[in-house]
């Protein structure tokens, strides 16, 4: 059961469908093992190919002599 059915309930018909009660309960073990102090796993970092953000996004960037 759902410790906080009002948040759950996405489109406020008092009602909660399957799919807001799947999404409700991953949320709140999402967040109680965020309290537990659980460190929460990065898929950004792995999505995205880690490394450090350059500026122009990754694009090619002029060089002082004006060529690409």
């Amino acid at each position: 059961m759902l410790k906080n059915p009002g948040k759950a309930d996405l489109d406020n018909d008092g009602k909660l469908s399957g799919y807001e009660k799947k999404k409700g309960k991953a949320i709140e073990a999402s967040m109680a093992k965020q309290d537990k102090g659980t460190p929460m796993k990065d898929e950004r970092s792995k999505f995205m190919g880690g490394g450090i953000a350059y500026a122009g996004g990754g694009r090619a960037m002029k060089r002082k002599n004006g060529k690409v």
